[in-house]
């Protein structure tokens, strides 16, 4: 318990700092794509890289939207652990409903308010602290750290971790410090959104005999899939997978019949199945929707997708994170399963075990008075920097 006290003295006396770092964090409106306030909040980032030892690398897959990839080298022998970040945020829908400004990154109750403060900026100032308190405990400390803080994770990350790992980055171990109430997200749903398209022939409203009703042809696919399990069965951690339409647009007015129709989809299907295989499922319902309807006609386009993730308990990132809290909490962390992978499933397919843990509580991310409580930043920092004083050779 004798370095538990120590990183929690180390911790006690950067605090003032590391509320400082999230509130300046929090207070950068980095909506995802917006170029302008990500490459803001990236030499945020960058500085504070820099100023602990790190190697910076910006990595751009367009101007402006920066990545940003620390790198501290402390050993030949020791793995390589991955923390990362996302630094962009959703939109605010409205102010008038908040109790602060939101991105003032005001302190109430012990807590800082804004958008992005719980998703995810409360987890992206500490794993930015973390290395700090590690370097002031073990001036010649030899561990291997990267830290990216990545772009346009709320958006697919085509920009952001998946850029970074098509650029080759390499590690042994990934921590994604998205707020999960520092429980271990070892297994997480796919996402996949679908556009679904059918086409029609156009006639008078009152002829429709004469013509195809698009938006009829639709409703029998959407009827089909309304609770529709593609063949997945149960998962014992993350249950069912879901179909959800939320959006249907087609038509023009009452007395014309639609030639077209779309509707989006958003389906969370389960480790044990590929987004490929669902979209082949689909295909084969619409096959045989048409065998009783001939004129149905659709079409299926992809607009974003996320492999699903399921992570051995026996990996080294398990045991590492398992081993490092334990030392700070006196007992080990729980385990849950989550309905998006966000980043780790980038990282997993680029062959780095990866998870999701972090502070924050997961319902608070996207809402209005978003908040993340100032000591569960403090212990995700406590915890971080033991996993790193782990992970490292001493």
């Amino acid at each position: 318990m004798e370095l538990a006290k120590r990183i929690a003295e180390e911790v006690n006396k950067n605090k003032d700092e590391i509320i400082r770092l999230t509130q300046e964090l929090v207070r950068v409106p980095s909506f995802s794509g917006d170029a302008q306030n990500l490459s803001r909040i990236a030499e945020i980032i960058s500085g504070e890289m820099s100023r602990d030892g790190f190697t910076i690398q910006l990595l751009e897959a367009e101007e402006g939207l920066t990545n940003v990839v620390g790198t501290f080298q402390g050993s030949d022998t020791a793995p390589w652990i991955l923390f990362n970040g996302h630094t962009d945020v959703v939109p605010v829908a409205s102010d008038k409903e908040w109790i602060v400004e939101p991105f003032s990154a005001e302190i109430r109750d012990e807590r800082i308010y804004g958008r992005g403060a719980c998703d995810m900026k409360g987890g992206l100032a500490a794993m930015l602290a973390a290395p700090k308190i590690v370097f002031n405990l073990f001036p010649e400390y030899k561990g291997n750290i990267i830290l990216t803080a990545t772009v346009d994770e709320e958006i697919g990350s085509d920009k952001g971790m998946k850029y970074v790992v098509e650029q080759g980055i390499k590690a042994d171990m990934g921590i994604v410090c998205e707020p999960t109430e520092l429980k271990i997200v070892n297994v997480s749903k796919g996402l996949l959104w679908l556009k679904l398209m059918t086409k029609g022939k156009s006639a008078h409203g009152a002829m429709p005999e004469q013509g195809v009703n698009a938006i009829f042809k639709m409703s029998k696919i959407l009827k089909r899939l309304e609770g529709y399990d593609f063949k997945q069965g149960r998962h014992k951690v993350l249950g069912k997978p879901t179909v959800n339409v939320g959006r249907i647009s087609g038509g023009e007015r009452p007395n014309v019949v639609p030639d077209s129709c779309e509707a989006e989809i958003d389906i969370r299907y389960l480790p044990n199945q590929s987004h490929s295989k669902v979209i082949n499922d689909l295909k084969k319902l619409i096959e045989n929707l048409k065998k009783k309807d001939h004129q149905i006609d659709a079409e299926i386009d992809i607009i974003r997708y996320r492999s699903p993730v399921e992570i051995s308990k026996e990996e080294a990132v398990i045991k590492t994170i398992m081993k490092g809290a334990k030392r700070i909490l006196g007992k080990y962390p729980k385990f849950q399963g989550m309905l998006s992978p966000g980043d780790s499933a980038h990282l997993v397919n680029a062959g780095i075990p990866s998870v999701m843990f972090g502070p924050g509580q997961e319902q608070l991310a996207h809402s209005t008075n978003e908040w993340i409580a100032i000591d569960d930043i403090l212990t995700a920092v406590k915890i971080y920097a033991a996993i790193m004083i782990r992970n490292g050779v001493n």
